[in-house]
């Protein structure tokens, strides 16, 4: 590496990994706290606790759109995702003093989908600024400082809701507070803008499932075990939520 590319991998590790572990109270809420509070605090409808669960899948829908109009705005990689996340640190804020339900699952649920969105993004950012022998190394740590982080937040989490119930803001709060954190770091980290797609369509991207074997094979075992993981999340937590259930 010359010592540009060198000073922006060191620059993407350090703010990746406050980035990693700012964002590791985002999936513990998410996947169990979101929709224990819908169902306890609010008492919410088989229908609308349905709703939470399918955020992201919903936001997954929109990465297409979301990539096509990425190219198009020749903006930087890193900043797009700031904005994400501000915009889903927003939503996390008014979910907090939400005085409905349906405004609480509103805003949680637009939180998620917003913070889909990212994913092509940061990868984009690896592939940019890690050389090829390097990525898996330095995007490892980053995962495994959000794994501790997550851990630690679920514990302290639950722990409060068991203290009071009405307690529940505060989680939101956090987690708001950490969506700006991430923001912050993902500002930090130097990209290019999104590489422009040339003639490609999206056929063309979609007709990579067949074209390469391997990665079609991949792409089908992850979307069923997607699909058997989205399907327990909710049962699970309604088993542990709702006192009918117990």
């Amino acid at each position: 590496m010359n010592p540009d590319e060198e000073e922006r991998a060191r620059a993407t590790y350090f703010w990746d990994r406050i980035r990693g572990a700012s964002m590791g109270t985002l999936e513990p809420y998410w996947q169990t706290f979101a929709l224990v509070i819908a169902i306890r605090v609010f008492a919410a409808p088989d229908a609308v606790k349905a709703i939470l669960p399918a955020a992201f899948p919903i936001g997954f829908m929109f990465l297409p759109l979301t990539v096509a109009l990425v190219t198009r705005s020749g903006l930087s990689v890193s900043m797009l995702c700031a904005v994400y996340m501000m915009i889903a640190g927003g939503c996390l804020l008014a979910g907090a003093v939400a005085p409905t339900m349906w405004i609480y699952v509103a805003m949680v649920a637009a939180s998620m989908i917003v913070t889909a969105q990212i994913v092509p993004l940061v990868t984009q950012i690896y592939t940019f600024n890690y050389p090829a022998n390097e990525r898996g190394r330095r995007y490892s740590t980053a995962f495994l400082l959000s794994a501790c982080v997550a851990v630690i937040f679920a514990y302290a989490g639950g722990r409060l809701l068991d203290l009071r119930l009405e307690y529940y803001p505060v989680l939101l709060v956090v987690v708001a507070a950490s969506s700006f954190a991430a923001a912050f770091a993902f500002s930090r980290i130097p990209t290019a803008a999104f590489p422009a797609a040339g003639k490609e369509s999206l056929t063309d991207s979609l007709s990579l499932i067949w074209k390469d074997r391997f990665f079609g094979w991949l792409m089908l075992g992850w979307a069923v075990l997607a699909l058997g993981t989205m399907m327990t999340y909710p049962i699970r937590v309604e088993y542990m939520a709702n006192p009918c259930s117990t």
